[in-house]
């Protein structure tokens, strides 16, 4: 949601087709800068079978976390993306 303070913004799309029919997504991001100093992640993640990330971002999951995609159903780890 766009408000007051934002000063970034980055959008994407997605175009696919299922049963020869073309779908298309489109998501807009709008944030602002972390305060210097301040964590971006206060909490760490739950959930995560494959464990943390490294020490520099230890809140977040390992880049070998496997998830599965909406739109194809098959299962990937981030180090992959």
């Amino acid at each position: 949601m766009a408000i007051e303070g934002n000063s970034h913004v980055d959008c994407a799309r997605l175009r696919y087709v299922v049963k020869n029919l073309t779908q298309f997504l489109l998501t807009c991001n709008y944030a602002r800068p972390p305060g210097c100093g301040q964590p971006i992640y206060r909490f760490r993640s739950v959930g995560c079978q494959a464990g943390r990330n490294n020490k520099k971002h230890s809140s977040l999951g390992s880049l070998m976390e496997l998830f599965r995609c909406l739109f194809t159903g098959h299962r990937h780890s981030k180090s992959h993306i």
